[in-house]
């Protein structure tokens, strides 16, 4: 008989519409996975600091195997991955584990810096991804001749368009006014969405310049 080897996942594909993962779904895989001894690994590269309490599988009750991070976790400033795993999946041994993550000093730094500011920050991170939120549903609401829905959670929200020329114009206007923006418009079968991930330092002052231009750019599509 066929053994599953593992199962990997993200819980928000930001690289693939911002599609948002409904909980009591991967509660079940994770119960399928359990009943089968098949070692779950979640993916938190993009989603790791942006919520209250460290790592999106915590607000979703899950216990991976392992967790990978990385990029945005240090604040981008020092690249560098991880995969945290649990005492039971940790077969590294200590030289292994030195040669892999020895020389880091400056990374580790900032993993550090950036885990005190969200333990610190927590509430305010809650509460200013759920008022992005909230204002690009409104943005939706407006205009739903051109917005389809808006997916995602937080500070990781996607804007999905109609028709993919819509999204490659708006994104194109935000670009040009060095706003960070993107659309996954090379792939064939990708929603036509434009991707936003705000920083975790974000305000309500930062949210309002971002929807006041996102407006604009929506507004030049007429």
């Amino acid at each position: 008989a066929y053994k599953t080897a593992g199962f990997l996942h993200e819980i928000i594909l930001m690289n693939y519409g911002a599609i948002q993962l409904k909980k009591e779904y991967l509660q079940q895989v994770y119960s399928l996975c359990e009943e089968y001894d098949t070692p779950v690994m979640v993916d938190e590269i993009q989603s790791c600091m942006w919520y209250k309490g460290m790592y999106l599988f915590r607000l979703y009750d899950l216990k991976p195997d392992f967790v990978v991070i990385g990029k945005g976790f240090p604040g981008g400033q020092f690249a560098g991955s991880r995969i945290i795993t649990t005492a039971t999946m940790d077969s590294l041994n200590q030289f292994g584990a030195l040669v892999t993550s020895g020389q880091e000093e400056l990374t580790a730094l900032a993993y550090l810096i950036t885990m005190a500011f969200v333990e610190e920050n927590g509430e305010h991170l809650e509460q200013i991804g759920q008022y992005y939120e909230d204002q690009l549903k409104s943005l939706a609401k407006k205009y739903p001749e051109y917005i389809k829905s808006i997916e995602g959670l937080g500070l990781l929200q996607g804007v999905t368009f109609h028709h993919i020329d819509d999204t490659v114009a708006f994104t194109d206007y935000l670009k040009s006014r060095c706003i960070d923006i993107s659309a996954q418009t090379y792939k064939a079968s990708c929603p036509p969405t434009a991707l936003t991930k705000l920083p975790v330092i974000s305000t309500k002052e930062t949210v309002d310049f971002l929807i006041a231009y996102m407006e604009k750019g929506i507004q030049s599509l007429k």
